[in-house]
């Protein structure tokens, strides 16, 4: 290796990606002489062997406290792939994958893995490495045009067609040797879970991922036909298969080409021909680009409420009364005739958050829709909170104040959605479905099964995902574990045969510590392939491949020579129960209910109590928790309250009843009557859920004598 003696030095490779060793070494001051400058070319060997040859692709002179070091990136050859744009022969900056046959008029519609492979690596002249291509099974795929794309980038698109390939550098000859092989041609090999004379301390990490397998995938291939209009064709696999179902793939890609099944001249032929599309109208068109952010029902607070009520971020304490919220989509509210081609009432998964709908447009499928959901406080939160939520109830048994907050916006199906707002059509997803009494088949198309099963049987192969972490020891420490399947032995019977192919080889070449990750590749995680994240693909202008949410519907679209611009943008209205809380007044009773609105129970606001025109203070008592509420054990019927004094006319004790206790009003006497004095106020009658108040704000103790108080109840 290297004179100087680094502090840490590790080697990683990575499939499709620049692999790269990474020294750091300690110096005693940053101005010592560095034996390497950025891009020098280097060899670094292990053990007599080479395990990397290429260049110094970055040097990071750091500095801490007493601490100085080098920090110096080795890279493999695949930085020139990533560093050098594809160019054609006549230095344009559009790659094109698309063939031609001999006469050079027609368009060949697909291209094998290993001549896309092979005409994207030929422009790679000062790539400093052979290459060789071992793909044992040679599939078709849906060529594309590439605008100011790296070789590397390039190469990573083709790889989303067939991800079961995998590449890595081969030292051992005179000059390094791209390999870029496929699953069948990997080599297997065994790794033991017992501690060997090679391998030592293993650690494993293992998860199926069963939703990496498709149970169907269906590509949409879009053009423009004979007739001027553009078409849609929907292939799939395997035949009978369901694009609908959860981890199934649809592909969209739109081509400049289709099969019909006419000659040039009118005359039917046996077997469909591809034919050079021509697009009426402008070939150079703007699409409009329409993103939305999902309704996340499972954490409305924090992805929906705050956002719309930006003081709720300050509340804290505030959680959901009702579980999930009710989101309802409204119907059109204009004529028939005047409603958006793409307005559904079902489409309400996706808050539309940039971008603009056209009336026209099939996609995405939008509409107006209001979203309400109650959400509750505690009774202890401030009060500057509890204006906002003024009904009472409870929260899993615990007393609460909610309110019912809604908000009236556009949403829409999906996340993301483009079409074309000038040129060729208004809208999105035309078909040449057929007409009634056609036959079902459309008579124009790009038929893509073939493909559509190369994607299917090319995802089959990634069952699980994990790690592997072992102290390598004699041979062990050089093998090379890129392009190799790997499964274990002495563990679980299942792993014995999981063959998974390994994407990433991480070494610490001091301590050789070698940790292997294998599954799906890095550059293509599930998020890509259930979104299917946009590659440089498809028309041989400009194009993408998207996901979509289903096969098109049958429709027609024709040129439109002035096109209409979108009209549909976000428009947010917020709103709450009430603009303002309700009133409270003195010995008011409000009913306390759960989210499903069964009465829990009831409380009962104080209220003042005057004797002579003088305040004997507030009853009920017992408010806590931070409230002036106070629990009341009637839940139905009256509710009274009894007051009571003793013979000098003071107040001895304030209950609340569902029934009226004892009445003897206070008298006037010039001596003391030797018994004590009781009231009792009607003060509310609770029937169902409804509660009729009688008593409200004060009540005046009346003095027998000077009142005419009655005997009985007050």
């Amino acid at each position: 290796m290297l004179d100087l003696k680094p502090s840490s030095l590790t080697h990683d490779q990575q499939s499709f990606s620049a692999s790269a060793i990474t020294a750091v070494y300690p110096v005693r001051t940053l101005g010592e002489v560095l034996p390497f400058q950025q891009f020098d070319t280097v060899t670094i060997s292990q053990n007599g062997n080479t395990i990397l040859s290429g260049l110094v692709s970055s040097i990071e002179k750091t500095y801490s406290g007493s601490s100085r070091a080098w920090k110096i990136v080795f890279s493999d050859p695949w930085y020139w792939l990533d560093n050098c744009f594809a160019l054609d022969s006549e230095w344009k900056p559009v790659f094109s994958m698309w063939q031609t046959t001999s006469s050079g008029n027609e368009i060949i519609p697909k291209i094998s893995i290993s001549a896309a492979l092979s005409r994207v690596l030929n422009l790679a002249k000062h790539h400093p490495a052979d290459y060789e291509l071992r793909i044992s099974d040679d599939k078709m795929l849906i060529p594309w045009n590439a605008s100011c794309d790296t070789i590397g980038s390039l190469l990573q698109s083709i790889r989303h067609w067939s991800p079961r390939m995998v590449t890595y550098y081969d030292y051992s000859g005179a000059r390094p040797k791209l390999i870029i092989t496929d699953y069948d041609a990997l080599t297997p090999i065994s790794l033991p879970l017992q501690p060997t004379a090679t391998v030592k301390s293993m650690d494993v990490s293992l998860v199926p991922r069963g939703d990496l397998v498709p149970p169907c995938v269906a590509i949409v291939a879009e053009t423009t036909g004979s007739n001027g209009y553009r078409v849609s064709y929907l292939s799939k696999y395997p035949e009978d298969g369901d694009p609908t179902l959860p981890h199934s793939i649809v592909y969209r890609t739109s081509v400049d080409f289709y099969y019909s099944k006419y000659s040039s001249t009118g005359e039917p032929v046996e077997d469909p021909q591809p034919v050079q599309g021509t697009r009426a109208g402008s070939l150079s068109y703007q699409r409009m680009k329409v993103t939305g952010t999902r309704i996340d029902q499972n954490d409305m607070i924090n992805s929906f409420w705050q956002h719309h009520f930006p003081w709720m971020k300050e509340v804290g304490a505030i959680a959901v009364y009702d579980k999930q919220p009710v989101i309802t989509g409204k119907p059109w509210d204009g004529t028939e005739e005047d409603k958006p081609r793409g307005y559904n009432t079902s489409a309400t998964g996706y808050a539309l958050e940039d971008g603009q709908i056209h009336t026209k447009s099939l996609r995405p499928q939008w509409c107006n829709a209001t979203v309400k959901q109650r959400l509750a406080i505690p009774e202890s939160a401030p009060a500057k909170w509890r204006e906002k939520f003024k009904n009472v109830g409870t929260l899993q048994g615990v007393p609460c104040f909610w309110e019912e907050f809604s908000v009236d916006l556009v949403t829409m199906d999906r996340p993301y959605a483009s079409y074309p707002i000038d040129g060729i059509y208004n809208g999105e997803q035309p078909s040449n479905g057929p007409e009634e009494g056609e036959s079902p088949q459309p008579s124009e198309g790009v038929p893509y099964g073939d493909i559509a099963k190369t994607v299917w049987e090319s995802m089959q192969e990634l069952p699980w995902d994990g790690s592997i972490s072992f102290v390598a020891l004699g041979e062990a420490q050089t093998r090379q574990y890129m392009g190799r399947r790997v499964s274990l032995l002495g563990g679980n019977p299942e792993w014995q045969n999981i063959n998974a192919m390994i994407q990433t080889v991480s070494r610490d070449l001091q301590t050789n510590v070698i940790s292997l990750s294998y599954g799906a590749p890095e550059q293509l995680g599930i998020e890509e392939w259930v979104e299917l994240k946009r590659v440089n693909a498809t028309s041989r202008r400009s194009s993408t491949l998207e996901n979509m949410q289903g096969a098109p519907e049958s429709t027609e679209y024709g040129f439109d020579p002035k096109p209409e611009s979108p009209t549909i943008s976000q428009h947010i209205t917020t709103a709450t129960g009430e603009s303002t809380p309700a009133p409270e007044y003195g010995f008011q009773v409000r009913l306390q209910k759960d989210t499903e609105g069964a009465i829990t129970g009831a409380q009962m606001k104080p209220g003042a109590l005057y004797l002579n025109g003088s305040l004997l203070g507030k009853y009920p008592q017992g408010g806590g928790s931070g409230s002036s509420w106070v629990t009341i054990p009637q839940t139905s019927g009256e509710v009274w309250i009894n007051v009571h004094f003793d013979q000098d006319a003071k107040l001895t004790g304030v209950d609340v009843s569902g029934l009226p206790g004892t009445v003897y009003p206070i008298m006037l006497a010039q001596e003391k009557p030797g018994v004590n004095f009781d009231y009792s106020f009607l003060i509310a009658d609770i029937e169902d859920d409804q509660v009729t108040q009688y008593a409200l704000g004060m009540i005046q103790i009346p003095v027998f004598g000077g009142t005419f108080y009655p005997y009985g109840p007050a």
